[in-house]
This record gives C-alpha cells, structure tokens and sequence, in this order.
C-alpha cells in the first residue's frame, strides 16, 4: 500500500459491518441523527505481514509503493485516499 510500513490503518472485516448493520436496523431509532465510527483492529503494515507469516507459514514482506504508482492505477481519487489515510 502507499503508506509507510509502521502507520496503523483502522481496518474490520465485513461480517462484523453485517453484524453491526444488523443492529442498527432492529434498533433504528437509537442511531437516528447519530455518526458511529466502527473498527474492529488498527494494525500497521508491518502487523499485517507479521499475523500473514504466522498463519500461513511463508514469509512475507510489508511494500509500500509510491504514491505515484497508486495515482497512476487508480488515479487521483485514490491517491487522495491514501493520503488521507496517511493522516
């Protein structure tokens, strides 16, 4: 990714959004007017590779790539979004 090796990126899997969808729905009126953040994790890039090499036994390697690259495959709104992110 475009983002230096060691900046935590929140991150959560999308049966926990389903889950939390769910909830939302059975109790709308709670979450009416209201902006809830979820994550379930805020790992880095090298956290990432460091569980990979763990569960599957092979070795593997943080890269982060230009941001130039980034805006060049997914142009200039995806390189917006990385430096956002890297905020």
């Amino acid at each position: 990714m475009a983002l230096p090796s060691s900046r935590p990126l929140q991150q959560i899997a999308l049966s926990d959004i389903a889950a939390f969808t769910g909830v939302v729905l059975e109790n709308g009126e709670e979450f009416v007017g209201r902006r809830v953040d979820i994550a379930s994790d805020e790992l880095s890039g090298e956290d990432v590779a460091e569980v990979l090499t763990r569960v599957t036994g092979r070795e593997i390697h943080y890269v982060e790539l230009p941001l130039e690259q980034v805006r060049q495959a997914m142009r200039e709104d995806g390189a917006r979004m990385f430096e956002w992110f890297d905020k």
